[in-house]
């Protein structure tokens, strides 16, 4: 934890790096399947960052929101994850 804190090994990690938002392409659209108790197939889009070229997944947020989302568009990412590593609003044990 300590060596983690001094050697900012967080913002290094960060696809982000630090920043609360990123513009991005997007390559490719897929569904993932939820976690456990859950049955639902989420809808993600991979993204590549302007900034640094980097590739994340990304969760689109919204009913029937994919359909607005096309490979090569631009978009504006924000929030790496949530808790334990799984994507916001996926509440599972």
């Amino acid at each position: 934890m300590y060596n983690a804190k001094m050697l900012n090994l967080k913002i290094k990690s960060d696809p982000l790096g630090g920043s609360s938002q990123a513009k991005g392409i997007v390559i490719e659209k897929f569904q993932k399947e939820a976690a456990q108790p859950n049955s639902a197939m989420r809808k993600c889009c991979k993204v590549q960052l302007v900034k640094n070229g980097i590739q994340v997944g990304a969760f689109i947020p919204g009913n029937l929101a994919q359909k607005f989302v096309d490979e090569h568009d631009e978009v504006i990412i924000e929030r790496i994850g949530g808790k334990q590593g799984r994507s916001k609003g996926d509440k599972s044990n």
